[in-house]
């Protein structure tokens, strides 16, 4: 791990920006919930908003942090990265309190797709710091313990909020927007705290200078983006049509479709920590095809499955191969880059747009053909990013 001259003259290690960005992470995705689930049942119960307006709703702020992350982003790229934190944290707080005193549902649009752009600014740039100054195996079991970290945060964020929505649906909104505001004041004051002993500069050339991207580990940035689409596309196809297959097709419990949602969640934590402890994945083709060649036959056995244990544990091993996928993106974009905060963001932008993609697409299969259908398609979706895969690898193979 290299170390700026300000961490040596401090004799402070870089890894121990993790004692704040960790807990803050886990913290800011806890208030995302509040809004974000939050904001369904506000919409619905005080502006009467159909499904259908809801879905749009939401699509729009995925949409709209999608394009901040690719456009907006990098014009933060030399701010300091906890002044960025401290922007996005106090807008994502304003929208939020706003959206509760407007009197018209369109202006909910408007705030929440601003809202979207706000959110886009917060996680590329704390990954993007996260990662300053670290490779190899810090670089990864840093991650590690940041996704835990939000994976705790998406555990226990909806049930909060569910249980707080049912005291008022202005709650969770209102709850939510103080937390933001509490974060950019944390923020505020670890950037006094550390800013003796740190580079918070979000240009990340000093601690990189003299890394180049040769062209085979170039490849494994494009191979895990590809990885990372098909894989939250399929998340976002479970996250609109699962819940709907299990009540209807299946006739599961409502409190079985919560069951299985923690369940993929505790399994993506779970190995989130495994392959922080591990480096065999690192730079390397087979492991990440693996995961998503898992997360095809899950998809597959999903198809079939009417027992609710089976149901369960294939749900648990999707829930792998996106954690999978997510940390290959996550490693290989921001090892041996220049410019880390700027591949976070690429990361998170496939994030949104194929989450938007599997949930609207996954819905047209649903209501249009089947359910079985719909996992076909991921499988199938899986198979073509693999083939496609395959076609990266070989490119790059004949650079070199």
């Amino acid at each position: 791990m290299r170390t700026t001259s300000q961490e040596k003259a401090s004799g402070l290690p870089c890894v121990n920006k993790l004692w704040f960005i960790s807990p803050a992470s886990m913290i800011m995705t806890v208030a995302l919930w509040q809004v974000n689930l939050g904001i369904v049942f506000f919409a619905k119960e005080v502006f009467s908003a159909s499904p259908s307006t809801i879905g749009l709703l939401l699509a729009i702020a995925s949409i709209t942090c999608g394009g901040g992350c690719l456009f907006v982003v990098p014009y933060f790229a030399h701010v300091n990265p906890a002044t960025v934190l401290i922007i996005a944290t106090a807008g994502l707080s304003l929208c939020s309190l706003c959206i509760l005193i407007v009197p018209a549902i369109w202006v909910v649009f408007v705030l929440y797709a601003v809202y979207g752009v706000f959110a886009s600014l917060f996680w590329p740039t704390i990954m993007g710091w996260l990662s300053t100054g670290m490779e190899g195996l810090s670089l990864s079991r840093s991650f590690a313990i940041f996704n835990i970290s939000f994976s705790t945060g998406n555990i226990i964020g909806p049930y909060i909020c569910g249980r707080l929505s049912e005291y008022g649906v202005h709650i969770p909104l209102f709850v939510g927007g103080c937390i933001f505001l509490m974060i950019a004041c944390g923020i505020y004051f670890f950037m006094k705290f550390v800013s003796a002993n740190y580079e918070l500069s979000c240009s990340d050339r000093e601690s990189n200078r003299g890394d180049i991207d040769e062209p085979e580990k170039k490849s494994m940035v494009y191979i895990a983006w590809c990885s990372l689409f098909v894989s939250y596309f399929c998340i976002g196809v479970l996250n609109a049509v699962f819940p709907l297959i299990a009540l209807k097709e299946l006739q599961l419990s409502k409190s079985f479709v919560g069951l299985t949602m923690l369940v993929r969640s505790l399994a993506m934590g779970l190995t989130f920590a495994w392959l922080g402890m591990t480096s065999f994945w690192h730079f390397r083709f087979a492991p990440v095809v693996a995961g998503q060649l898992i997360g095809a036959i899950a998809c597959l056995g999903l198809s079939w499955a009417s027992v609710p244990y089976v149901v369960i544990s294939c749900i648990g091993v999707i829930g792998c191969s996106a954690a999978m996928s997510y940390s290959a993106s996550v490693y290989h974009s921001a090892s041996h880059s220049r410019n880390k905060t700027r591949r976070m963001a690429i990361h998170e932008s496939i994030i949104a747009i194929s989450g938007v993609a599997g949930s609207s697409i996954g819905g047209i299969v649903y209501q249009y053909i089947s359910a079985r259908a719909v996992y076909y398609l991921c499988a199938i979706c899986f198979v073509i990013v693999i083939g496609g895969q395959y076609a990266i690898k070989r490119l790059h193979s004949k650079v070199t």
